[in-house]
């Protein structure tokens, strides 16, 4: 009798009773288990992360060490916007987590080239204000190589890049109209998170930021300016 036991690094957003449950697999599988595979990760589940995130900026330090924590979006501080990947099965898991007190937003999920273009034009702007660079980290710019990854293939052209800088507007739009106080900002990359945090502190400066899933990246000298005040729900302490 097989008996397997799966343990994963990094993965946080897996369904588990999607593809590891007796009830999913008993058809095409009739030798499957009911107990015959155990998956495990090493790291919290950002549903559960998110949830503890949306209840500390709730209670704060009213909260108890003993009050359950929820995994979702039961208790919110207030109008919040969750930023999600589309086209992608981490982006998928927080699909149905959308009510009046919170809007699921999803953007690109090649949103690299726009940030690629945006961060090359941030670069020249900066250069002409007379802005050095002392810091020798600085230099090692975070680029956006494309590699292989969940999803669609990029196509690439300056249509998708012009199309994708269209969602992202009406993002941005659609949380300083809807008032949103807390903007949470769920990505499998954190190359991605670091745009789209800039880009929210750029043009939404009232709102309260958090992210899920910590990385050594969001401490990056390049973006420490708008690092500043946003809130890290993680397994494990950056450094």
């Amino acid at each position: 009798m097989y008996r397997f036991n799966i343990i994963t690094g990094n993965a946080s957003a897996i369904r588990k009773r999607e593809f590891f449950s007796y009830e999913a697999n008993k058809e095409q599988f009739p030798a499957w288990r009911q107990d015959g595979v155990e998956f495990s990760s090493t790291v919290i589940p950002t549903r559960t992360t998110l949830g503890a995130l949306l209840h500390f900026l709730t209670r704060r330090d009213s909260s108890s060490t003993t009050e359950r924590i929820p995994s979702g979006t039961e208790l919110v501080p207030g109008k919040v916007a969750l930023l999600t990947e589309g086209s992608t099965g981490f982006g998928k898991a927080f699909a149905s987590m959308n009510n009046d007190q919170v809007l699921n937003l999803r953007f690109p999920l090649h949103i690299s080239r726009v940030k690629s273009e945006y961060n090359n034009a941030s670069r020249e702007k900066d250069r002409k204000s007379g802005l050095s660079e002392e810091d020798p980290l600085l230099a090692l710019s975070i680029t956006d190589d494309q590699g292989q990854g969940e999803g669609v293939p990029s196509q690439g052209g300056s249509a998708t890049t012009a199309t994708n800088g269209q969602v992202l507007s009406r993002i941005l739009t659609t949380i300083s109209r809807e008032q949103c106080r807390y903007v949470g900002v769920i990505a499998s990359d954190s190359r991605d998170k670091l745009f789209l945090i800039r880009l929210i502190r750029e043009h939404c400066p009232d709102v309260r930021v958090f992210v899920t899933d910590g990385d050594l990246l969001l401490t990056h000298p390049e973006y420490r300016y708008y690092m500043r005040g946003v809130i890290i729900g993680s397994t494990y302490p950056l450094v």
